[in-house]
């Protein structure tokens, strides 16, 4: 196999996992098969060729980076947490249709020189949605959204990082005029709820705020194997073909839930794929009549996945048919945003 058809191949099947473009994805995997000796080549040609091969971990890593600290994990699973939540909002976005894809993530940009960040793509109505789950804030004595988690603006993305840590991540394309649009999409959308949260993100940028060190302290900010939910985040494209996909985190175990689009099988195929499935030893336990699971031999986490009917197609449904003040936060969001572009 020659070194481009390799390069290629190898290409091929990280973009399915991450939805990365060929522009983010060549050069880095071209650096790692250019440097390759036959002694590593080989056993990445038995594996594209359909047959056993052991590859090593560093190499594995090189060609697709997982999280490498327990800080980077738990503020992965925490934004995987607030993408599949944020699928009830983009179905209400006007005019409805609940058959109409809605996902957060366009791509999932992997780690690269010189600044080794992840970069989340999102898709164009994705961010207020996806910051309901994510500001913290502190409601009826509660804290809301990701505790510790704050923003810093660039000119063209901005950073989130969990305070007290180094791990970050970068949404990109998103200016300070669309990350206030996303702000005042949450509150409209809290507003209407009848909840007006104290943000702590905005009262306490520099340090955890009591309530927020209690949750870190005590349950913690992500219920669940934090390594899972940040591999599934990083693998969020096998899912791009179902309208959404939901999620849930409990001890020791995530469940994934999803309409049509991949089969099961497909899905449980490319999270056990030797070089771009989920890291760790995982293996196919059981599979019931709708439902996979994968259990980590190594430290016994689960993952479920589970499919279910997709709702008919249907022609939008008039907005007429719900209150006017229903879609208020979609209605800011759109005045906000337009003067953005």
């Amino acid at each position: 196999m020659s070194r481009t058809s390799l390069t290629q191949q190898l290409v091929d099947l990280r973009r399915q996992h991450t939805g990365e473009t060929p522009s983010q994805v060549v050069p880095a995997v071209r650096a790692v098969t250019s440097a390759l000796g036959d002694a590593d080549r080989e056993p990445l040609v038995d594996l594209l060729r359909g047959r056993p091969a052991a590859i090593p971990a560093d190499l594995r890593h090189a060609l697709f980076p997982d999280a490498s600290t327990p800080a980077q994990r738990e503020l992965e699973a925490g934004l995987m947490l607030a993408a599949a939540n944020a699928g009830g909002p983009l179905a209400l976005r006007p005019p409805v249709n609940v058959a109409r894809p809605a996902h957060v993530f366009r791509a999932v940009e992997l780690e690269k020189e010189p600044h080794h960040t992840l970069t989340l793509h999102l898709e164009e109505h994705a961010l207020g949605p996806f910051l309901l789950g994510l500001l913290p804030g502190e409601r009826d004595g509660e804290v809301i959204g990701l505790a510790g988690l704050r923003h810093r603006q660039h000119p063209r993305c901005v950073e989130l990082s969990l305070l007290g840590t180094d791990a970050k991540v970068v949404l990109a394309g998103v200016s300070s005029r669309v990350w206030h649009a996303g702000v005042v999409f949450v509150e409209e959308w809290l507003a209407l709820r009848g909840t007006t949260p104290r943000w702590l993100w905005q009262e306490s940028p520099d340090r955890l705020t009591p309530a927020e060190q209690s949750v870190v302290d005590g349950q913690g900010r992500v219920q669940g194997p934090v390594e899972l939910g940040s591999a599934v985040l990083r693998r969020a494209a096998l899912w791009r073909s179902a309208s959404w996909l939901t999620a849930w985190a409990s001890q020791g175990l995530w469940l994934l839930e999803w309409p049509a689009g991949p089969a099961r099988s497909e899905v449980v195929s490319s999270l056990l794929h030797p070089l771009f499935g989920l890291p760790g030893s995982f293996r196919h336990d059981e599979t019931g009549q709708d439902t996979a699971s994968l259990v980590d031999e190594e430290s016994g986490s689960r993952l479920m996945l589970r499919t279910v009917e997709r709702p008919e197609e249907s022609p939008d449904a008039p907005t007429r048919e719900w209150p006017e003040e229903f879609f208020r936060p979609w209605h800011r969001w759109a005045e906000l945003t337009a003067s953005a572009k």
